[in-house]
């Protein structure tokens, strides 16, 4: 088949072509709705997974880990917003699927070359771009969050106490919640730092924190946020590789010139752990590295993966044929 021809294109009239686009928008909008209803049974745990970094860093400082909400319909509202992003990033993959299903046959063989490279590459960034984030962005910025904080202390008072004589209570401290509690037991339960009382029906529970001048009570809403805006920028962040890619194959950008422009490209990778990132200096330093190293990683991608390679066919042998197997 000569290169300028596109591989298995149906000559399709244009009423076809907007029937065809119809059903493939029809099928993006129903896919999301099963996942939807998944998310709304699995809201509270998914809040509790995304809660766990926050919480682990307020429990190694001594502070209480429970979150606060502000309003009757705040935790309410929260759980439809997560019910429905988890919907849509579960979707996604059949959205991209069915774009691709409505643009493929219209492409030449060349061309799907590049996509066949390109997509792969740009979903295992954006799944390193949330994994980066879940497991090192936030956990750092919470703990320099929380440390500052935590790091305002009270002036301490001098009270003459009288020596007591009677007996003193003992609490135990407790890792576990007993098993088979007894009505009144009275127990102190670590990491948590609270303290527990079995009413017979319930535990009751009282949070206790460190002496610390300031009371640091994060709000669920405000966090979740947080975490959704992080969710997106990150794996946009990630992304460095794909552009770099696009650029060196278009011609606009030649790779000696990604080599030459290092120690500018060092200072942009800076300013945008800056933005994207909360303003501390841990954060963005932590967003800085791995941004470098991702631009450094693009030009090895640009020096080893030429868009004549690809486009020939040398790198995705075995996906599409070659040009020269055609003829």
């Amino acid at each position: 088949m000569p290169e300028a021809e596109r591989n298995n294109f149906n000559n399709m009239s244009f009423g076809d072509h907007l029937e065809e686009l119809r059903r493939r928008l029809f099928i993006c909008v129903i896919a999301p709705i099963p996942f939807i209803i998944i998310g709304f049974i699995f809201g509270q745990p998914l809040i509790e997974w995304l809660w766990q970094p926050c919480q682990r860093v307020l429990e190694s400082h001594g502070l209480p880990s429970q979150m606060q909400v502000l309003s009757p319909m705040e935790a309410f509202v929260i759980w439809m917003k997560v019910s429905v992003i988890l919907g849509l990033i579960c979707t996604s993959p059949v959205i991209v699927y069915q774009v691709w299903a409505f643009v493929a046959p219209g492409l030449y063989d060349n061309e799907r070359r590049f996509a066949f490279f390109l997509v792969p590459l740009s979903v295992v960034l954006v799944i390193l771009g949330l994994v980066f984030l879940y497991t090192v962005l936030i956990p750092i910025s919470m703990n320099f969050f929380v440390s500052f904080g935590a790091g305002f202390k009270p002036t301490d008072r001098i009270v003459e106490v009288q020596p007591n004589t009677e007996d003193i209570l003992q609490i135990p401290i407790v890792g576990e919640d007993p098993p088979d509690p007894v009505v009144g037991q009275l127990y102190f339960k670590i990491p948590e730092n609270q303290l527990r009382i079995f009413t017979g029906e319930r535990v009751l529970v009282t949070p206790f924190s460190v002496k610390t001048l300031l009371a640091q009570q994060i709000q669920l809403n405000k966090y979740i946020n947080l975490v959704m805006v992080l969710s997106l920028t990150f794996p946009l962040a990630f992304q460095l590789p794909v552009i770099m890619l696009l650029l060196g194959w278009s011609g606009l950008v030649e790779v000696d010139m990604f080599r030459k422009v290092r120690k500018y490209a060092l200072f942009i990778c800076a300013v945008a752990g800056a933005v994207f990132t909360p303003a501390d200096p841990w954060s963005m330093l932590a967003l800085w590295v791995p941004l470098y190293a991702l631009y450094e990683f693009g030009i090895l991608l640009i020096h080893f993966f030429p868009a004549k390679k690809i486009s020939e066919g040398k790198i995705l042998r075995d996906i599409l044929p070659r040009k020269n197997d055609d003829e």
